[in-house]
């Protein structure tokens, strides 16, 4: 089961539909090299946004919070964590091939982090997802394989956590799925109830998909980003 505690909780209700500060979540945006994919976009702002309210909300917590806490180039046993055009970090695993000549072992993508916390020392992953099409079907996939609920799966969390739990020599750590409001449907979505029976903690945006596109597609426009 995950982990969670009364600072994150209180953390995620006012996450929860709060309306993002446009300059503060351009800056955020800014901060890391881009790749400038039109179809990337709306979840390059998704996580700009949520970082930007998320910095807002935890500002008043001082040293309880703390942003960026494993830097890029950071090991973990069989993990590497490294910041790539357009991603906040990504975390490679080794594999067991040697390259000779340099002495370097080969590393494989493994999964991108799109946020990391830690709440009053618990480890909280924030997975965004702000682009599905369809909370049925995505690009034809069967409706269990859709990206919002495989985000809630069991095995799938574990994989996500794996390197955390690893960086950090600790098993207790919270997960955080962020999702369009349309696709907020605790109450009526079986799947999204045992992932909250289970301490999972799911924050909608205040947004649905397709306005958020329209916020994108604006601030694309007007910045030129």
């Amino acid at each position: 089961m995950l982990a969670q505690n009364p600072l994150l909780l209180e953390i995620t209700k006012e996450l929860a539909g709060r309306t993002p500060d446009e300059a503060r979540t351009l800056a955020c945006y800014q901060r890391l090299p881009r790749g400038g994919n039109t179809t990337d976009f709306v979840s390059e702002w998704a996580e700009a946004l949520v970082r930007a309210n998320l910095e807002e909300i935890c500002a008043k917590f001082a040293s309880r919070v703390q942003f960026d806490t494993i830097a890029p180039g950071a090991f973990a046993r069989e993990f590497i964590f490294e910041r790539r055009v357009g991603k906040n970090l990504v975390v490679s695993k080794f594999q067991d091939e040697v390259i000779s000549r340099k002495g370097y072992r080969r590393s494989a993508d493994y999964s991108d982090i799109d946020e990391l916390l830690l709440v009053d020392g618990l480890p909280v992953l924030f997975e965004i997802k702000a682009s599905e099409k369809s909370y049925e079907f995505k690009y034809g996939r069967p409706p269990n394989k859709s990206s919002v609920k495989l985000a809630m799966r069991s095995e799938r969390i574990s994989y996500l956590l794996k390197p955390i739990r690893e960086f950090f020599h600790i098993t207790d750590c919270a997960y955080v799925l962020v999702v369009t409001k349309d696709f907020h449907r605790v109450e009526t979505s079986p799947l999204q109830a045992s992932f909250v029976q289970g301490n999972g903690i799911i924050v909608p945006l205040h947004a649905t998909r397709d306005e958020l596109r329209t916020e994108a597609a604006d601030v694309k426009q007007r910045y030129g980003l």
